[in-house]
């Protein structure tokens, strides 16, 4: 349960297997329509004054229950980690978990639609397959084109933190709008028998020419973007000189990195490494790192940690001695030899401080323990960004 504590990581990772319970609902919704329209029971369905009754409520019977239990399922995850102020807000993150259910009443109606005009097996497994390549076309499966156009079947799928982020208000409610719009269409499909087939009446292929106009055309006018930026500062801090600050979302972590940090800390002065030491710890999100110039170090929470709950002291002395506020480390290009020599001498030497035995011989570039000197030079250099002390 990586996503503990983060609001909207939690939501966003129960949209994980939609893409595989999609089509399961479309071909079972598909194979309970097909049962309604075959020739021993077609009368149930025509003979009612409302005709897509018993459709509705075929579909009902399919899509209130998969979305109560994948509803229940997010509420309890929230509670399990408890999700108390999430940056993101409550609203949204309700309305992203609302849209979730209405995609599974929408694969549901996809299958109820489908089904209609098929016997059991063919509807079911072409409701299911049509579903599964409607995730390609307008979800994320869609490959290089992903976020670069509104994609209705785009609900998170999050495998990583989302700290830093937020959700876009117009592309959830645009969702909110398209699904059920979509969805009353292909439930309220009308059919007919001519000759002993079932076709769609007139109205029915106009309606169905209008929901397949509706859906190729929310690309053009709805947003692009399912999230935006939004950088926040960390606000639960412990400790002091240095404080080590942590995102509310993450305050888990902060008895184990606490408690790391101030044995480095504690091993740095003993020695008389003070240089190593940085003003105060921050930790990083996806939109967010400390900023040059103010004596923050930052600090990624590394993934294994998110399941693990522990962090190493070979993880954390790698993050408090990498330039994290440094842009030249985060384009196309990579550092150099010369930026890494330093950076890795760096850790090696607090790891040595430490009591940590180790090879220098193992290192991909040439490493050395450096004296309390090389190490604030080579920190004033970090501090203004020059990796590899060549300016």
């Amino acid at each position: 349960m990586p996503w503990r504590g983060e609001g909207l990581w939690t939501v966003d990772w129960f949209a994980i297997p939609l893409f595989i319970l999609g089509p399961v609902y479309a071909g079972a919704a598909a194979v309970d329509a097909s049962r309604l329209s075959r020739p021993g029971n077609i009368h149930l369905v025509v003979s009612v004054a409302r005709l897509r009754l018993p459709y509705l409520r075929a579909a009902a019977w399919c899509a209130v229950p998969a979305a109560a239990v994948h509803l229940l399922a997010i509420v309890i995850a929230l509670v399990t980690g408890g999700v108390q102020n999430p940056e993101v807000g409550w609203g949204w993150m309700v309305l992203a978990a609302l849209v979730q259910c209405l995609a599974i009443a929408w694969y549901v109606a996809l299958g109820s639609a489908i089904g209609r005009f098929a016997p059991p097996v063919v509807a079911g497994l072409s409701a299911a397959a049509g579903a599964f390549v409607l995730f390609y076309l307008l979800g994320e499966g869609s490959g290089a084109g992903a976020q670069e156009n509104f994609q209705l079947l785009t609900f998170g799928g999050a495998t990583v933190s989302r700290l830093g982020l937020t959700y876009d208000g117009g592309y959830l409610l645009g969702q909110a709008v398209v699904l059920p719009a979509t969805a009353a269409a292909m439930l309220l499909l009308p059919l007919r028998m001519r000759s002993g087939v079932r076709v769609p009446t007139g109205a029915g292929s106009g309606l169905a020419a209008v929901t397949v106009a509706v859906l190729a055309s929310t690309s053009l006018v709805l947003p692009a973007q399912r999230l935006q930026m939004a950088p926040q500062t960390p606000q639960d801090c412990v400790g002091s000189s240095p404080q080590v600050c942590l995102f509310a979302e993450h305050s888990r972590f902060a008895g184990t990195v606490n408690s790391q940090f101030r044995d480095m800390v504690d091993a740095a002065r003993d020695a008389g490494y003070d240089a190593l030491i940085p003003d105060k710890v921050e930790e990083m999100s996806r939109t967010y790192r400390p900023a040059p110039g103010t004596g923050t170090a930052g600090l990624q929470i590394p993934a294994d940690t998110y399941e693990t709950g522990e962090l190493s002291l070979d993880e954390l002395v790698t993050e408090i001695v990498t330039p994290q506020h440094c842009a030249a480390l985060y384009g196309e290009e990579p550092p150099s030899d010369g930026y890494w020599e330093r950076n890795l001498s760096l850790y090696a030497t607090w790891m040595t401080l430490m009591d940590v035995k180790m090879d220098l011989q193992d290192f991909p570039v040439p490493v050395k323990i450096l004296d309390a000197e090389q190490v604030r030079d080579i920190k004033a250099d970090f501090a203004r960004c020059d990796l590899d002390g060549s300016t």
